[in-house]
């Protein structure tokens, strides 16, 4: 399924490009299946792309609302986003962003890719040099979500990010 961005000009279409906005985001928005209404909840992450490819990895505690929305339903949207810069317009104020979106299927992996998810995840947020120890492995669940349908959108007024 390929969404159809309202506004075309803004929409980020080089594979890499659309890489460098997730490469730039903090956080991800993860929006699990819940009822009456959806649960988003915003996460640390990492990530790896093979080829096409974009795995996305997040931990969190062995048990709670995540973990038991997960094993009912596993399919997932992400959203990440990076608000820079507000301005005045004659025709209103507007903001320049950008954003990143894509639906995926959530795994929970163990062992050496859980150690992997993880290191990706300290890499993602500066903390690359700590050492992954089997106690941390124990007190949490590392979950990858494999992305599909990803797209990903840009407004800025000098037209670069």
């Amino acid at each position: 399924m390929t969404r159809q961005m309202r506004k075309s000009e803004r929409e980020v279409k080089d594979f890499a490009d659309k890489i460098s906005v997730l490469d730039r985001c903090e956080v991800v928005r993860v929006a699990l299946h819940d009822s009456p209404y959806p649960y988003v909840v915003p996460l640390s992450y990492g990530y790896e792309t093979r080829g096409g490819e974009v795995s996305l990895y997040f931990h969190c505690a062995t048990e709670g609302r995540k973990v038991e929305l997960i094993e009912k339903d596993p399919h997932v949207c992400i959203e990440c986003d990076r608000s820079k810069l507000f301005s005045g317009e004659e025709r209103g104020i507007s903001c320049d962003f950008e954003s990143f979106i894509a639906n995926g299927v959530v795994t929970e992996v163990h062992g050496e890719e859980a150690v992997k998810g993880l290191q990706l995840i300290m890499n993602h947020c500066g903390y690359g040099s700590r050492k992954i120890t089997e106690a941390s492995l124990s007190r949490l669940k590392v979950f990858r979500i494999d992305l599909e349908d990803i797209s990903a959108k840009r407004r800025a007024e000098d037209g670069h990010h």
